[in-house]
């Protein structure tokens, strides 16, 4: 087993050997924080904070049974970063003096807003909170990353405010769960928390339930008999430039 812990002052992940005893950390210029997206606007209320890596999912196992990707994010931004677990996994990769500096990828196209925790399902489907409004969203991995692929579960904007919780839980009959928890964070960041209105919620609903009329159910044909991730078909484009990507068909496994 291994465990990847976002360090969210620190910009990195910590990552926990279980069998080995051991842990090393992993920082990258995508964990840290974007200046441009360090204000945060929530019911009205608008403070700044300058988090770094906060969001993290692990995708379903790919086909040799052993890798999987993460997605990760900062708080203060609006971009979405994956990278395979085999390369977090690797603790010699960070005295690799040939090591490729783009092997942590972030997807071209963005978020509208700033998001906080997101989950993915079994079946590869992202699931995230955006902060205005406040809402829940899902993301089919199969399909870019693109607010053209963001499809709504749930509205709400007094009982949806900052998803700094999601999970995917998997109840005794064997069926998957999102719970989410939101808080009024606003308002401890500036300092107008009152205990007059409720402030911090636990949301759950079967996955079946709330994907069964969405888009997000409805994953692109698989090809050759296998799921491809998204993840797996970005590519440099010519004459890169400050990490912007094309899409391609060559994965980068």
């Amino acid at each position: 087993s291994y465990v990847y812990v976002a360090d969210v002052s620190g910009f990195g992940i910590l990552v926990v050997d279980v069998a080995r005893n051991r842990s090393w950390r992993i920082t990258h210029r995508l964990m840290f924080p974007y200046p441009s997206r360090g204000t945060f606007t929530i019911d009205g209320q608008s403070f700044d904070l300058m988090d770094g890596i906060l969001g993290m999912a692990l995708s379903p196992l790919r086909n040799n049974g052993i890798d999987r990707d993460l997605y990760f994010h900062a708080l203060a931004s609006t971009t979405e970063n994956v990278v395979p677990t085999s390369l977090l996994r690797n603790e010699s990769y960070l005295h690799d003096s040939n090591a490729d500096p783009q092997s942590i990828k972030v997807f071209a196209e963005e978020r509208p807003n700033q998001a906080a925790a997101e989950a993915m399902d079994r079946n590869g489907i992202m699931y995230f909170g955006l902060m205005e409004p406040p809402s829940i969203w899902c993301w089919n991995a199969a399909t870019e990353f693109s607010p053209r692929n963001f499809h709504q579960l749930a509205i709400n904007r007094e009982t949806l405010q900052f998803a700094s919780g999601v999970k995917i839980v998997n109840n005794l009959k064997g069926e998957q769960e999102l719970w989410v928890l939101t808080s009024s964070f606003q308002r401890v960041m500036t300092d107008t928390l009152s205990s007059n209105r409720i402030n911090f919620r636990i949301h759950a609903e079967k996955i079946k339930a709330l994907i069964e009329n969405s888009p997000c159910k409805n994953s692109p044909k698989e090809r050759h008999g296998s799921h491809r991730y998204h993840a797996n078909l970005i590519t440099p484009s010519r004459g890169y430039k400050s990490g912007t990507y094309k899409y391609g068909a060559v994965s980068y496994l």
